[in-house]
């Protein structure tokens, strides 16, 4: 199935999507000079809609099927080694089968992968990210290995979109969701305000009935309000992650039963961006903690030279315009004291690194990336977290099993996912050259397959292709500087057909839009937008 090109959709369909329309009501253009907010919703919401497209054509194209993949050589993460010669065979999203070269029965219509000469190794599980920017995330995920990701920010449209992957609908990696970020402040629509006991035990109880798979704790809470949200957790079966608070110790944090701790919150004391003065590796040692530390995270605090230098990079050509702006923007300001600052702090996580790994304290590759933070590059992200672990002290072994089978086991799914054994979620990667031996070769990707589905370095290139098309439409529009009436109209009427074949949208991109669309007099098509929100009382407030 061939992707069809928004930009060049039939005159039928504009003229149509006009004539729906008053022509009172439809502007001729949304001029960023007149209107900088409108103007930048409906670029974002335009580039969606056409990502949106992608991804229903790549689901559609990239079936699950049963498949022989013959003479890998099969890396056991668990054990740190890899078995040469050695076939496996897919079926129904599962490997049903693994065993020597030529010595596997597969169906007469399966698939046959030759991978002599490659290597074998479990999809990667980002273990932070957030999908609050572009489904091109989704994308770029797949496209760099990447087949399951933790979203430490939860909402209603994002369990859609989990569910929707889950089963087949949605071509992106599969997702584990916790509940909305609980803090004891307002930060808009990022965090639900916890401020007393009560508070906590109907937030956790609200995120346990409305599916999460787990509580998200922020920067601030008292620690009679956090003890609570333990508590209430624990009575519904879930797990508490996240930001150790201010007001609470690694030590506190380990006592509690935190399943992980992100960023290295507690280690560093927040206010002052140095390590903290408590003693955290002897809190540490032996804990039952897993400890995300987001490294690459830092990226965002990019200046100067380091900066000019990723806006050069190949990869940034995977980055939306909408997005490389923002970029080019903190590239050519000017270091301040608390970006120099924050910088800094990367120093410090390293050092700490370095001691928890040489106390064989558990870690997990994560990158903190799709929140919208600059000189962050979706999928490459979570093998530079790799890399990084390796040139911190793991082995290439140890650096792949923070994305792996530590993964897994953080998230208490031992064997569904993280190694390739019968059972397992077909979730594998074919690279070329061997992970054992430097956590660079996970750049070498020649296959990625996904649930079963199995896309070749050709048909990876191709969606890349097929996505950068889609920024080259975004280019022209803010190039121009105005986006034409006509576009909007047949944005719309692309946009009905995503929704009416199930697609979810985000609910803050849907509201900006429709925001926009109101101020351009256009109430009733701004209606519909709000109307297509997964939750109608999303607004800049508490998340429900």
């Amino acid at each position: 199935m061939m992707r069809s090109n928004f930009a060049r959709v039939s005159a039928a369909l504009t003229a149509a999507a006009l004539g729906a329309m008053s022509a009172a009501a439809t502007p001729e253009v949304i001029a960023r000079a007149h209107d900088a907010e409108a103007f930048a919703a409906w670029a974002r919401l335009l580039e969606e809609i056409e990502i949106a497209e992608l991804q229903g054509e790549l689901g559609a194209r990239h079936q699950p099927q049963a498949t022989l993949i013959t003479r890998a050589a099969l890396v056991d993460v668990r054990a740190g080694d890899a078995r040469p010669e050695t076939d496996i065979l897919l079926i129904n999203g599962e490997i049903a089968a693994i065993g020597r070269a030529g010595h596997l029965a597969a169906p007469e219509d399966a698939r046959v992968i030759d991978a002599s000469g490659l290597f074998a190794i479990p999809g990667l599980t980002d273990m932070h990210v957030h999908g609050l920017t572009s489904s091109a995330q989704h994308l770029l995920n797949v496209a760099h290995g990447v087949t399951m990701v933790r979203d430490m920010a939860g909402y209603p449209w994002l369990l859609r979109q989990r569910d929707q992957a889950a089963a087949g609908e949605l071509f992106a990696p599969s997702m584990f969701v916790t509940g909305p970020i609980l803090n004891s402040f307002g930060m808009s629509w990022y965090a639900q305000v916890v401020e007393t006991e009560a508070d906590a035990r109907a937030a956790v109880t609200a995120h346990a009935e409305a599916g999460y798979d787990a509580i998200k704790v922020h920067n601030r809470m008292p620690d009679e309000v956090l003890a609570a949200v333990f508590d209430e957790a624990r009575a519904h079966g879930l797990d508490v992650v996240g930001h150790i608070p201010h007001e609470s110790s690694v030590a506190e944090a380990v006592a509690l039963g935190f399943r992980t701790a992100e960023h290295f919150k507690g280690y560093i004391d927040d206010s002052t961006l140095q390590p903290s003065d408590e003693d955290w590796r002897s809190a540490s040692r032996g804990a039952a903690m897993w400890n995300t530390p987001t490294i690459y995270a830092t990226n965002a605090h990019l200046y100067g030279e380091e900066a000019q230098a990723a806006l050069n990079a190949p990869e940034a050509s995977l980055i939306s315009p909408l997005d490389l702006a923002d970029w080019r923007a903190q590239a050519e300001g000017q270091a301040t004291p608390i970006l120099e600052l924050r910088r800094a702090a990367r120093g410090h996580m390293e050092d700490i690194f370095r001691v928890l790994h040489e106390d064989g304290a558990p870690m997990l590759a994560g990158t903190d990336s799709g929140g919208g933070y600059p000189f962050m590059v979706y999928g490459r992200a979570l093998i530079e977290e790799i890399m990084t672990f390796e040139r911190l002290g793991m082995s290439p072994a140890e650096a792949l099993r923070t994305a792996t089978i530590e993964s897994a086991a953080a998230m208490r799914a031992t064997g569904d996912f993280g190694e390739l054994r019968l059972g397992a979620r077909a979730d594998l990667v074919l690279l070329r050259e061997d992970p054992l031996a430097a956590s660079q070769a996970l750049l070498s990707i020649e296959t990625v397959c996904l649930r079963g589905a199995c896309l070749d370095r050709t048909a990876i290139d191709e969606m890349i292709s097929d996505l950068q098309a889609i920024y080259a439409h975004t280019a022209a529009r803010l190039d121009a500087d105005e986006i034409a009436g006509a576009d909007v109209a047949t944005g719309l009427e692309h946009a009905r057909a995503l929704i009416a074949a199930g697609y979810v949208f985000r609910d803050h991109q849907l509201l900006s839009a429709a925001d926009a669309l109101e101020r351009l007099e256009m109430e009733s098509e701004a209606d519909e937008l709000r109307g297509w929100m997964t939750n109608p009382d999303f607004a800049f407030g508490p998340i429900h």
